[in-house]
């Protein structure tokens, strides 16, 4: 992958929950399909191995039109800070990912919220560019943080 910021695409938002809280959620994966993925869309996680060298497998169901299998290999796992994994690893015909993707979080204000940023970075721009228009990957960031920022919310009363 490459550190050019022009071949990725990010999205960034402050979250009501510690660092601690928001790992809790993302790390699990029964919470996946109340946030994870643009509004519309459910991820059904078949497969988390939350370590360098994992899996991680789960089946998108896209505003319930269709159903894409998806491959990741986690590439660094820093409990309660950042997970990085590559994606379409694996799939027959490819020789590597299609992308990197990397989830940040950061302690603001006192540690009570979180910032969160999703980092997507590509070959090329190119790539970026095409990838971002055929699946409106900004809209999609932007809507899954939207999504976890909701169910963090939801669940709030319940977390320990």
């Amino acid at each position: 992958m490459t550190d050019d910021e022009a071949a990725a695409i990010t999205v960034s938002r402050v979250l009501d929950a510690t660092p601690e809280r928001v790992w809790q959620v993302i790390a699990e994966p029964r919470s996946a399909p109340h946030w994870w993925g643009p509004r519309g869309c459910i991820a059904t996680v078949q497969k988390m191995d939350l370590r360098p060298g994992g899996e991680w497998q789960f089946a998108m169901n896209a505003y319930g039109l269709a159903t894409f299998q998806n491959r990741s290999v986690f590439t660094e796992v820093v409990e309660h800070r950042r997970i990085v994994y590559t994606n379409g690893a694996g799939r027959q015909g490819r020789s590597m990912s299609d992308f990197e993707s990397s989830l940040i979080l950061e302690p603001e204000d006192d540690g009570s919220r979180t910032g969160m940023t999703i980092r997507v970075a590509f070959a090329t721009a190119f790539f970026r560019d095409q990838f971002a228009r055929k699946y409106k990957a900004v809209q999609g960031g932007e809507q899954t943080l939207d999504r976890l920022a909701g169910y963090l919310a939801e669940t709030a009363a319940g977390a320990g």
